[in-house]
């Protein structure tokens, strides 16, 4: 059986069985974020440091930046839901958020504000494809947020140094001008 989304479908083809399907999307993606969540945990209780959450409500963004920055030393965990990476960081405390701005539900800005009642220490970069815009500027300064602001798409060199710039006494993530070793290690 196919599973749909009804939601992206045009409204004139959605009927009575795609409310069915989407109960079973429903109960399917309940599922996966339940055992995303488990798998999150467990990073935490190997208590390796620095525990970075990745947030970006693109799977291909989120498990990537995730998957780079594991290959550079770093325990990582992602998630494409903004709620859900607010609920692990209230049921435990991180060192660095990476979140994209621009996510439906709970905007980075947002997230990030809530990280930081949860989690003061907690160092944030937070990236855009529109971060020179003064609107976002003018809300990072109205809500009092310390966060580091990165352009996308994202540069990786510039990545690493944000993170080492965020977490001075950080030796897990390998610094940008060792990309080209870890790169090779790995192959």
């Amino acid at each position: 059986m196919n599973i749909v989304n009804p939601l992206d479908l045009e409204r004139s083809e959605i009927s009575i069985e795609h409310f069915g399907a989407f109960s079973l999307w429903q109960e399917a993606k309940t599922k996966e974020n339940r055992e995303h969540m488990l798998r999150a945990h467990a990073l935490r209780a190997e208590d390796r440091q620095p525990l970075i959450v990745v947030v970006d409500d693109e799977p291909v963004v989120a498990i990537t930046l995730s998957e780079i920055l594991r290959r550079h030393g770093a325990n990582v965990t992602w998630f494409t839901e903004p709620l859900l990476a607010l609920a692990y960081v209230a049921s435990g405390p991180i060192e660095l958020l990476i979140s994209d701005i621009n996510m439906p539900l709970l905007d980075g800005l947002d997230l990030a504000a809530q990280v930081s009642l949860l989690t003061p220490s907690c160092r944030m970069i937070l990236l855009s494809a529109v971060c020179g815009q003064t609107e976002i500027t003018e809300r990072v300064s109205v809500m009092n947020l310390k966060v580091k602001l990165l352009t996308k798409p994202i540069n990786v060199p510039c990545l690493l140094s944000a993170i080492s710039e965020a977490l001075p006494g950080c030796d897990e993530v390998a610094p940008a001008s060792r990309l080209g070793d870890a790169a090779q290690r790995q192959d």
